[in-house]
């Protein structure tokens, strides 16, 4: 099992497939089914990934085995089979990070509206993250709601003044100018 890991890190994918399929035969581990599945995705292979991670997914449901399939399926554009899973995920683990994930999922539906509320809903837990803010301000740059999006890139800005959020403002800045 050891070696797999190794082959993973490194990504040394094939390396790793074979190294399962030697190991899968007289240790069906969930772990197993998983690191295939991981391979498999990074591959391209994203059948082979799906069944690999079904059955981890159902021989151990952990957070881990939920999290490689709704990446597998962002990554194969199942973007609402990701969706539901996100949902089932939030509901059963309740993290913050699958509310970020589920953000992100719906932006790339693009619905930003249900992103917002997503986001009201992780601020809950995440008041004083920048990364949520800017989410927000995101969301309603796509809307073409520079105000708002101005609004929450300050407060990004000032829980984080990274480079991005000031050019992100910027950008708002001119957008906004031109709306008048």
């Amino acid at each position: 099992m050891e070696k797999v890991l190794v082959f993973v890190d490194e990504q040394r994918y094939e390396e790793a497939l074979q190294e399962i399929s030697l190991i899968k035969r007289n240790n069906p581990n969930p772990m197993l089914f998983m690191m295939e599945a991981v391979a498999n995705m990074e591959l391209g292979r994203y059948e082979n990934a799906e069944t690999s991670a079904l059955i981890a997914f159902r021989m151990n449901p952990c957070v881990e085995s939920y999290n490689i399939l709704i990446n597998l399926y962002i990554r194969s554009d199942k973007l609402q089979e990701a969706l539901k899973l996100a949902d089932k995920t939030i509901k059963r683990f309740k993290q913050v990070d699958h509310y970020r994930i589920k953000t992100q999922i719906l932006l790339r539906l693009n619905n930003p509206k249900a992103a917002i509320k997503n986001i009201f809903k992780t601020l809950k837990f995440e008041p004083r993250d920048a990364i949520h803010y800017y989410d927000l301000a995101s969301c309603y740059s796509l809307l073409s709601n520079y105000r708002n999006a101005l609004k929450y890139i300050d407060i990004a800005i000032t829980l984080n003044p990274a480079p991005e959020f000031y050019q992100l403002k910027n950008m708002f800045t001119q957008l906004l100018s031109g709306q008048r």
